[in-house]
């Protein structure tokens, strides 16, 4: 065996000696994605493999045999084939509304304003040989590839692999020949539950199918008229969101809801998570850290016996059960002003000044930019030094910086923290 220096030089070497004679490079090593199959795909393929590069191995450059590394892609879970919120978001405009679908079933829950909102659960009475399959699964289900999807999914992966090492186009035909064969010697009937999907599928499409808060596992339907509502009652609030003049290409009656948008792929994401990090130790530093309670109902429970405990004549009336809607009711200057409360205790606390600074690790959080192309980027700085006195500008900043794009329009939060905000808890 070659130790690490010399097999560098003769990989170096060899390198050299193709391009002298007008060969080429070997690629990097290519990974190929396998579709959950029938019969353990994943293991025949992988001896399909290695027996292809043995018998073959004068279709590669000499001494530069690949190693094909496969991994076992994930079939698609039932939400994703059947919520097309996201479909109607994309292309939705307050200024143009959808046409009613309310009178294909006319016995279903209404809201306020007139239109369906409701669970699939409840549609049970309008398709009762479809839904009641369908609805015993969970969103999160994972959904068997048909033959065409499977077929074509690793064509188009082992053509990546023939087209990296130049092989000819015999070597996809050969991989085509045994996907189709290990397809073939497993083939089953689909089942009843794949037919109701695809039924399914079919019939809700006049819907808005979606989860709901609390229920993210649970299909929702709703008219198109109650959704377009929905986001205008939401995104439209000007007490919440400013429109900006650029736009890109439950416990509100369903009059509004309460966005949950996540910053970690965007600009201000990494800004985002290190000054949160920072919030968190300070918090934790000046109050402890405190065991969280389990759930929204553990925190009701514990707050109705507070309540209880104190002498009151009157009867109790627990008027708010969704302790969460608080994220956009506060304004940007209550949460400065409270951070500054809490800088200014931790300050006392620790005996330092504005100028101190505090150093924070994001390396356990970070998940983005780790590997690009097969090969690991240069180590991010995951390590920062922050002064007490930049954390009120910086959340300053952040918080008027929280902009973001529905449907067709673009639109500034001018109050709260959307959740899914690294400043919202």
């Amino acid at each position: 065996m070659l130790d690490s220096l010399e097999r560098a030089r003769a990989t170096t070497l060899l390198t050299s000696a193709l391009r002298f004679r007008g060969g080429d490079i070997p690629p990097m090593n290519r990974m190929l994605k396998v579709l959950q199959g029938p019969g353990n795909f994943l293991q025949a393929a992988r001896s399909w493999i290695k027996s292809f590069v043995e018998h073959n191995s004068l279709w590669f450059p000499p001494y530069h045999l690949p190693k094909v590394k496969m991994v076992e892609v994930q079939n698609r879970t039932l939400g994703q084939v059947l919520f097309n919120h996201r479909k109607f978001i994309k292309d939705w405009t307050h200024a143009k509304s959808p046409a009613c679908a309310c009178h294909h079933a006319k016995d279903l829950p209404r809201t306020k304003w007139g239109h369906i909102f409701c669970s699939a659960t409840d549609a049970v009475t309008l398709y009762p040989n479809l839904f009641h399959s369908v609805l015993t699964h969970s969103m999160t289900d994972t959904v068997w590839a048909s033959e065409q999807q499977f077929l074509r999914h690793h064509h188009r992966e082992f053509t990546k692999f023939a087209s990296a090492w130049k092989l000819p186009k015999s070597a996809v035909e050969q991989w085509d020949e045994f996907v189709n064969q290990h397809w073939t010697s497993f083939q089953r009937a689909e089942d009843e539950s794949v037919q109701a999907i695809k039924a399914a599928s079919h019939c809700i499409r006049h819907w808005v199918t979606l989860p709901v808060d609390h229920f993210p596992t649970q299909l929702h339907i709703a008219c198109p008229v109650q959704f377009h509502l929905l986001l205008i009652g939401t995104f439209f609030d000007g007490t919440i969101f400013r429109p900006l003049p650029q736009s890109a290409a439950a416990s509100k009656g369903w009059c509004g809801a309460r966005p949950i948008v996540a910053y970690n792929a965007a600009w201000n994401g990494k800004i985002s998570q290190v000054v949160a990090a920072i919030i968190t130790q300070v918090v934790d530093r000046v109050f402890g850290r405190k065991e969280a309670l389990p759930s929204v109902m553990h925190i009701l429970q514990q707050m109705w016996k507070i309540m209880q405990a104190a002498p009151i004549d009157e009867e109790l009336l627990l008027m708010q059960q969704d302790v969460a809607g608080f994220f956009n009711a506060v304004p940007h200057s209550r949460i400065l002003d409270s951070l500054r409360v809490v800088l200014h205790q931790f300050m006392q606390r620790e005996k330092v000044d504005v100028d101190h600074e505090l150093s924070v690790s994001v390396k356990q959080a970070d998940q983005f930019h780790r590997v690009f192309r097969g090969r690991y980027r240069k180590q991010a700085h995951r390590h920062f030094l922050i002064a007490i006195h930049e954390i009120p500008h910086m959340v300053s900043f952040l918080l008027q910086a929280a902009a973001l794009s529905v449907g067709t329009h673009a639109v500034q939060q001018v109050q709260g923290a959307s959740m899914g905000s690294q400043l919202a808890p």
